[in-house]
C-alpha cells in the first residue's frame, strides 16, 4: 500500500538589492511526498510567481528524490532539472548510518562527476571527533575539515593546500554562543547566535572588511539581511531575503 503525506510550499523572494519591488521575483517551491514499495518518494518543482500569459514560462525546475533504509544505511538519489537547459539533470547520492557516525555525499550531472564529501565521527579526549574529506572535481581543490567537541565548546579546522582556517565555538551563556575565525589569509569573522523565547533564533555574523549578515528564524519564517562593510562603516546595497513554508491539508 502507499501513503502520502501533506504538499509543502515555500515562497521565496529573490535575494539580493533592488530599485523596485519587480526586482524581488518571487517563486513559489512545492513538494510532496509518498510512500511506496518501501521508499519514500518526494517530487517537486519551483515556479516563478509573475502575471504572464505564457504558461510555459512559470515552471523554473523540478526535482525527484527516492530514499530507503537497509541495514542501517540511509540511502537516498535526488535528480533535479533546470526547465531553461533540460539536457543538463543533476544527480544527488547520500548514504548515511547513525549507527557509525558516517555519511557520504556524491554529487554530479549528466556532464560528469563533480564533488565527493566523507564524514566519520570518532568519540575521543572525552569529546566528539569528526573527519571530513571533499574534493570538487570542477576546481580539482582537495580539502579536509578536522572538527572536534565537548561540552559547550567546538573547535573547526578547515584545511587546503591554498588556505587554512580555524573557528572556535563557545556557548558562553543559555541563550548565547559566539564563534570566532581566523583564516591563514587573514580574514576574520565573528558569528554571535542568540536563541530567544519559543524556539526563534538570530544569527549575526561580521566578516571583517566584508560584510555584516543577519539571519532571523522565527517559526515558518526565515528572514536575512546582508549589507557590505567598508572598514568599520556599511556600504551601499543591501540583499534582503524573505522564505516562508506553508503546509497545506
Amino acid at each position: 500500500s502507499a501513503g502520502s503525506n501533506k504538499p509543502k510550499v515555500t515562497v521565496n523572494v529573490q535575494d539580493g538589492h533592488f530599485d523596485d519591488v519587480t526586482g524581488l521575483d518571487p517563486s513559489l517551491s512545492w513538494s510532496s511526498m509518498t510512500n511506496a514499495v518501501g521508499c519514500d518518494i518526494e517530487v517537486g518543482v519551483d515556479i516563478a510567481v509573475k502575471p504572464t500569459t505564457d504558461l510555459k514560462s512559470l515552471p523554473r525546475s523540478f526535482w525527484a528524490k527516492i530514499s530507503r533504509d537497509v541495514e542501517g544505511w540511509n540511502l537516498s538519489t535526488r535528480t533535479s532539472v533546470e526547465f531553461e537547459n533540460l539536457e543538463d539533470v543533476g544527480l544527488d547520492f547520500r548514504a548515511s548510518n547513525d549507527d557509525i557516525d558516517t555519511s557520504l555525499k556524491l554529487q554530479g550531472s549528466t556532464g560528469g562527476f563533480e564533488t565527493l564529501d566523507v564524514a566519520k565521527g570518532f568519540r575521543a579526549l572525552d569529546g566528539d571527533l569528526l573527519v571530513n574529506p571533499r574534493y570538487n572535481a570542477k576546481s580539482s581543490i582537495f580539502d579536509v575539515v578536522l572538527g572536534y567537541s565537548k561540552e559547550k565548546t567546538s573547535v573547526k579546522i578547515e584545511a587546503s593546500m591554498a588556505d587554512q582556517k580555524l573557528t572556535v565555538s563557545r556557548k558562553v551563556s543559555d541563550s548565547d554562543r559566539m564563534s570566532p575565525s581566523i583564516s591563514s589569509s587573514g580574514d576574520f569573522s565573528l558569528a554571535w547566535e542568540k536563541s530567544l523565547s519559543g524556539g526563534d533564533k538570530v544569527t549575526t555574523t561580521l566578516k571583517s572588511n566584508d560584510s555584516v549578515d543577519i539571519k532571523w528564524e522565527d517559526g515558518a519564517w526565515i528572514a536575512r539581511i546582508n549589507a557590505p562593510v567598508v572598514g568599520y562603516k556599511l556600504g551601499e546595497g543591501v540583499d534582503v531575503s524573505i522564505k516562508r513554508k506553508v503546509n497545506f491539508l
